[in-house]
């Protein structure tokens, strides 16, 4: 967008411009710990959700030495800038009692801060966060650019009206999405359903039930339809035994895999690989099936290939469809997993494995259950990609939706709004009103220290002596300094305010670090 594209009562400003403080989280991290106060990164942050899972925690005294660089308030912006960049949420009323670490940083808004979020969501602000952004490890954006970035600013009420447009509309389109996920997961298991039907529920069902097999069918176990074959991987010391010679698979490769086929995995291995391991060729049309980590990934060999130890292969016998024994392999998985064992993780063994029950039906039969399950495969296939047709197009209203708000084509512009001038002196007045509490605070920091007669090393002096011309992290600060980290973050604090140090994204490290300005 650009300043034609946004009505002429509004204005285009910067993140600076309206917010009052824009920082991000701890660049040095203090210890985890078992349980205590949350710590969280960009992960963490979803679109207009925070997840308190999976967070590093720290000591209320870490804590106290490190909330002052976001002090974190309801309401206050969240970004992640670092890894995966432009994921956005709000610190929620209920809970603003954490920390963040770099990869998230906080803006203070001066405007409504739902109107600040959205606007974060929308595709033109993703777009320019990216184009914005460098580094080759991870990609980042600097604060220094992050604060010049500009976004479309309405008068007070406008971005009132504007949010609940927009949260109305979303809301309806957010409950289409529902529905589409909702019968995606019903279309699978319709297809479980039909292929746990054609074979006559086989294993789960009771022991009755298994003798009432139809006529010319019998049961057999996996043993009698073919050769029953494992694998193996070969050292990961020997370079020379990997390669692209022998297509190699693993359950891994298995994991998200949709295909009936497979004709190779992310790694292969060498001829010489092959020799010396356990692993072994099995040839086309054999069945592969994961027996551990997890149990009950199948798939059908396209082409000759090797496996590792994790699954236990059948090559079938003549006389025998091989899609019949991959479908009713993938119909025992259940069954399969509740005769393993193991403590680490599930097992099924050879042994096991070759005694599964097997319902032989007369090729003839197969044939016809094969074709039958295919049917619904093929009507599975066909319905979920015109589900997932209508999910990506639900992005794209979402995405039309918050370009059309931030053009101003969602609300009128009311006479009766304040003008857009009041509200840019109001945000002007306090952002001096800040500034001005923030130095009194700083002031009375600097008196309680020197009243506890606590003798500061002058950390500039010490980066002129020793850093003029390097790089350097906080932890080299950190470690070379006798100070504690309170002091430390105070000192550096004021260097980055003053721009006596300038933040670098270290190509040959990946990570970030300072030079002297």
């Amino acid at each position: 967008m650009n300043r034609n594209d946004i009505p002429n009562t509004w204005e285009w400003v910067t993140l600076d411009e309206i917010s009052n403080k824009i920082t991000d989280g701890s660049h040095n991290p203090p210890r985890g710990i078992g349980e205590g106060i949350p710590m969280l990164s960009a992960k963490n942050i979803q679109n207009n959700f925070i997840n308190f899972s999976d967070v590093r925690y720290i000591s209320a005294e870490d804590y106290e030495l490190e909330n002052s660089r976001t002090n974190l308030m309801p309401d206050d912006v969240l970004l992640t800038t670092v890894g995966t960049i432009g994921r956005v949420a709000l610190v929620p009323k209920e809970n603003s009692n954490f920390l963040l670490q770099r990869s998230v940083t906080v803006i203070k808004p001066l405007i409504y801060p739902k109107y600040l979020l959205y606007y974060f969501l929308s595709s033109d602000f993703q777009k320019t966060l990216i184009d914005h952004s460098s580094g080759t490890a991870q990609k980042g954006i600097y604060l220094n650019i992050l604060k010049t970035l500009k976004i479309p600013l309405a008068p007070s009420e406008e971005q009132l009206r504007i949010v609940k447009r927009i949260e109305d509309l979303l809301n309806e389109i957010n409950e289409s999405k529902k529905t589409i996920i909702e019968t995606l997961k019903n279309v699978d298991l319709y297809l479980d359903k039909t292929i746990f039907n054609a074979f006559k529920g086989s294993l789960v069902l009771d022991e009755e039930a298994l003798r009432n097999l139809p006529e010319n069918w019998k049961w057999v176990t996996l043993n009698d339809i073919g050769l029953i074959v494992s694998g193996g991987t070969p050292s990961t010391k020997k370079v020379e035994f990997w390669g692209e010679e022998v297509p190699w698979i693993t359950p891994s490769d298995l994991s998200k895999y949709e295909e009936k086929y497979i004709s190779k995995g992310k790694r292969g291995i060498t001829k010489d690989g092959l020799k010396n391991s356990s692993a072994t060729i099995i040839p086309s049309g054999s069945i592969l099936f994961s027996s551990r980590a997890p149990i009950g990934y199948v798939a059908i060999a396209k082409n000759d290939l090797a496996t590792n130890q994790g699954f236990k292969n059948i090559v079938p016998n003549k006389g025998m469809n091989n899609s019949y024994i991959y479908y009713y392999l993938k119909s025992i998985k259940e069954y399969a997993n509740s005769i393993a064992s193991g403590t680490t993780f599930l097992e099924l063994s050879a042994t096991k494995f070759k005694q599964i029950p097997f319902p032989l039906a007369p090729f003839e039969d197969q044939n016809m259950i094969v074709d039958e399950i295919e049917l619904a495969v093929s009507h599975r296939n066909m319905l979920k990609n015109e589900l997932h047709q209508k999910l990506a197009y639900t992005k794209q209203l979402t995405d039309k939706l918050l370009q059309s708000a931030y053009q101003g084509k969602l609300s009128k512009q009311l006479s009766s709004d304040t003008p857009l001038e009041e509200l840019l002196k109001n945000i002007k007045i306090k952002k001096i009103d800040f500034d001005k509490n923030q130095k009194i605070i700083q002031k009375k920091k600097k008196s309680s220290a020197n009243a506890t007669k606590i003798i500061e090393v002058d950390v500039y002096d010490f980066l002129v002596s020793n850093y003029r011309n390097k790089l350097f992290s906080y932890s080299d600060l950190y470690n070379n300094l006798n100070l504690s980290r309170e002091i430390l973050l105070r000192q550096f604090e004021i260097l980055e305010k003053n721009k006596s140090v300038t933040e670098i994204f270290d190509t040959i490290s990946g990570t970030v670090k300072y030079k002297l300005s």
